[in-house]
């Protein structure tokens, strides 16, 4: 488990003092190494000073530690999971309380969806399992994603199982299940599609929720799913004929992001921008996007932060690979 830096008020006397070149968005950065417990952290945490939009965030390592974040400040390590942490979907930021779904997978294939509500007077945190995917293939992290409301309505969305356990006509498909107040009601495969070499969306990330019809991203583009048929269909939103996969974030006019590998790009209408909009040095492992700023962690043990023109500065550094990241705005 990784030793963080908490005192913010050290921080903040140190921040006069102590600044880095910034590779940001024109704000200076300052780096601190404060003392937990009267024990010096081995990491430092560079701040972005003077940021637009207040946000709050979290960060899944493989060590199972969800890592809380105000304003990109690393505040504390709220639970520890007994998995790995593969995804996070931020779903309702109150005043008073913030509601996180985690997704953790365990070493025998099995994925865990649970529900974590953190009081922000306190950051005690408490998180309950909601479900239990059996089975969910030999890709470690699974593809998997996940979509929720403020009262635990949503989907969790599984790529293709790939098994080597069962051989079953289902593992070329993509799984989805619909919840309820935090209840699976059904699960069902996306059998049909439209792409005529490929039964599954691969890589699947769920968008957006328009009464019962999901727009899903996937390794080939944007797909439409309306989950009030009995039979489950994709139709193609926007077809990707130049390897634009990744998409992470669109709008509602298809503006949005697309990760690979270490490179983040412009979607612009639908189509991804030719260049990159920034090269990480290391693989990013996920990314998360907020009205103005773009969050990646990466195998580099590092949380990034860019703005929307691609310059990119570091958050914070980990002991522990960092799996999962979300960040919103409030």
């Amino acid at each position: 488990m990784k030793t963080k830096n908490l005192s913010l008020l050290l921080a903040t006397l140190l921040g006069a003092s102590l600044t880095a070149c910034n590779s940001g968005a024109g704000s200076p950065i300052s780096k601190s190494t404060n003392q937990v417990n009267n024990t010096e952290s081995v990491t430092t945490q560079e701040i972005i000073v003077g940021a637009t939009d207040k946000n709050i965030g979290f960060v899944g390592t493989d060590n199972g530690d969800l890592e809380y974040y105000d304003n990109d400040k690393f505040i504390k390590i709220v639970h520890k999971f007994e998995d790995k942490v593969s995804k996070l979907y931020i779903a309702n930021v109150q005043t008073d309380n913030i509601t996180v779904y985690v997704a953790t997978h365990s070493e025998n294939h099995e994925l865990y969806i649970n529900k974590c509500v953190l009081e922000t007077a306190t950051t005690a945190t408490t998180c309950n399992r909601i479900d239990t995917y059996d089975d969910v293939g030999a890709d470690n992290p699974p593809y998997s994603s996940m979509f929720f409301d403020l009262y635990g309505n949503g989907y969790v969305m599984l790529g293709t199982t790939k098994s080597y356990f069962v051989d079953t006509d289902n593992n070329k498909y993509s799984r989805l299940g619909k919840y309820i107040s935090n209840t699976l009601v059904w699960t069902k495969y996306i059998k049909e599609t439209f792409l005529s070499d490929n039964k599954a969306l691969e890589s699947p990330q769920i968008l957006k929720d328009d009464n019962g019809v999901i727009q899903i991203a996937h390794y080939h583009g944007v797909a439409s799913v309306d989950t009030n048929s009995n039979d489950l269909k994709a139709s193609s939103v926007i077809q990707d004929t130049y390897g634009v996969f990744g998409i992470k974030s669109l709008d509602q006019y298809y503006n949005g992001f697309s990760l690979s590998y270490n490179n983040i790009y412009r979607i612009i209408d639908g189509h991804r921008v030719s260049a990159s909009l920034h090269k990480f040095i290391d693989e990013v492992s996920e990314m998360s996007t907020t009205n103005d700023s773009v969050y990646v962690v990466t195998k580099g043990k590092e949380l990034k932060k860019c703005n929307y023109d691609g310059n990119c500065a570091t958050i914070d550094k980990f002991h522990d690979i960092p799996k999962a990241v979300a960040f919103q705005n409030f």
